[in-house]
């Protein structure tokens, strides 16, 4: 069994997909069809569908049907159904690859066939051209759209959903949304136009529109930002590892939190055992257990 997502437990080869937790059951993709698995290690079949992409909202679920199998990354129509499996419906029959998002009553998706960012109301009405080129889109807020460059420095750019402003934020960065709070972390360019060696740990004021430098990072490699909790950051190492560390601490210090097979997502850590998968609510720190036998 895998879980997966940007936000999410992984699927070997697979870049997008997500995994939900609401606190009875966990929602997931495995290679047979999309699952519903209680805490108590109930588990239920909802859909035959093959899918790598998930969303939940208002009720329902949300998934790109895999149409390329030859592909690892998640390519086809979009569906919605009940969370019991039932009322299963085409939505989007064009063909849609990668992160998509649903607010409002929109969706936000990216198109297989030219890579461009676009939105449209639900079942496909009013589609309009956000952002050209390819582009992997990170997440939606109530004001903004961010998303990423494919290609180049790999910038990281935000729309504002009033103005229709397209603003830089960084560049070879990861971006998460911790709650109410927009982290970034990024190469800046100066005034010059060339990056920053170090990257620089961001937020942005969604209200303001305006990008704050909480610190410079030093000594992470190619570690990844996964979240944002209050006066801490969360990274996480290529073998899934997550440590921390204080925003003020000038010195840096790693604390150490989950070791390997571990993912992020949402605010808190899933470590698949043998026949367990832990969850950690990464604000109290708090233990959650759900049989996988």
């Amino acid at each position: 069994m895998w879980f997966n997502d940007s936000t999410s437990l992984q699927a070997e080869g697979a870049t997008v997909a997500k995994v939900y937790f609401d606190g009875e059951q966990v929602y997931y993709a495995d290679d047979d069809g999309i699952y519903a698995l209680s805490t108590e290690g109930e588990r239920n079949k909802l859909s035959d569908h093959l899918s790598y992409a998930l969303w939940i909202e208002g009720g329902r679920i949300y998934y790109i049907r895999q149409t390329d199998l030859s592909s690892e990354q998640p390519v086809g129509e979009l569906w919605c159904m009940d969370t019991d499996g039932s009322g299963a419906v085409i939505i989007l029959a064009s063909r849609v690859q990668g992160e998509f998002c649903i607010k409002d009553g929109w969706i936000y998706y990216i198109s297989a066939e030219d890579g461009a960012l676009y939105r449209s109301m639900l079942f496909g009405s009013q589609v309009t051209k956000l952002a050209e080129g390819k582009v992997e889109l990170c997440f939606v807020t109530e004001r903004g759209v961010y998303y990423k460059e494919l290609g180049g420095r790999q910038m990281l750019w935000r729309i504002d959903l009033k103005t229709g402003a397209n603003i830089a934020l960084g560049a070879y960065g990861e971006i998460v949304a911790s709650g109410e709070t927009v982290a970034i972390m990024a190469r800046r360019e100066n005034h010059v136009g060339s990056l920053e060696n170090l990257f620089t740990l961001m937020v942005f004021d969604e209200q303001a529109g305006e990008l704050t430098e909480l610190l410079a990072f030093e000594n992470i490699g190619s570690d990844s930002l996964v979240w944002l909790q209050k006066d801490h950051v969360y990274l996480s190492r290529e073998d899934g590892s997550i440590y921390r560390m204080a925003v003020t601490d000038e010195s840096q210090t790693k604390e150490e939190l989950f070791v390997g097979d571990t993912v992020f997502a949402d605010g808190r850590a899933w470590h698949i055992g043998a026949d367990v998968l832990e969850v950690y609510d990464c604000a109290t720190l708090e233990q959650t257990d759900i049989s996988l036998g």
